[in-house]
């Protein structure tokens, strides 16, 4: 090999690793470039976890390889719709705004069963009743969550049938309310309800569940 096809070879990677050297160190940041709008932006990002884990994941109805727990990188900003499935449990969907240099959490997700297990119990245990205010207020057709940081509260849900009952999960995440003899979930932002099971009463402590169904207490335990 002559000298000026080594010098060629040796400029040829020389402008490859100057030009390539940026680019990595912009993409380790989280920069990608921006065909349609031909320019450099900087991404974002989505942390998600399930209870249960290893729920498959989908980002504009398109699988992501990863499954719960998982962080999702390089996203660039804007609307995304992610699912959150697993076989037996209802599904998860919510619209989530990504924004550059940001990571999104929902680290909450709860997977409900769609045939939940109950187990008939001989006696109701003894419940006790905190004595500190409890932020979660419902009347006949409204439940709401007073603010921590404000002196108002939040609507979550609204119904015209009668609400029995509401609690508020031990994730402070979640609603669990009684309208007629259904039992539903809801996220504290109003979205993702689910109908879980028919009760007659329900009682909620130290994450189980207690429903009356004809005369019978059952038990079941959901996360």
């Amino acid at each position: 090999m002559t000298y000026k096809i080594r010098f060629v070879l040796l400029m040829f990677f020389a402008v490859i690793f100057v030009v390539a050297t940026p680019l990595v160190v912009l993409n380790a940041r989280g920069y990608q470039f921006n065909f349609e709008e031909k320019k450099l932006i900087n991404t974002g990002g989505i942390f998600l976890r399930s209870t249960p884990k290893k729920a498959s994941i989908y980002l504009n109805n398109k699988p992501i390889k990863v499954q719960t727990p998982a962080i999702i990188n390089g996203l660039i900003p804007g609307e995304y719709l992610v699912n959150i499935e697993l076989s037996d449990f209802h599904s998860w969907r919510k619209q989530l705004e990504i924004e550059s240099g940001m990571v999104i959490k929902q680290d909450n997700v709860l997977l409900l069963p769609k045939k939940p297990k109950i187990t008939l119990i001989s006696e109701l245990p003894e419940i006790i009743i905190e004595k500190k205010e409890n932020k979660l207020k419902y009347n006949d057709h409204e439940i709401w969550l007073e603010s921590e940081s404000e002196n108002e509260s939040n609507l979550i849900t609204r119904y015209g049938e009668k609400i029995k009952q509401a609690f508020l999960h031990k994730d402070q995440e979640h609603v669990i309310f009684l309208v007629g003899n259904q039992v539903k979930f809801v996220e504290i932002d109003g979205t993702n309800t689910v109908d879980f099971i028919k009760a007659d009463k329900i009682l909620y402590q130290d994450s189980k569940l207690y429903i009356l169904q004809k005369q019978n207490w059952f038990l079941t335990e959901f996360d």
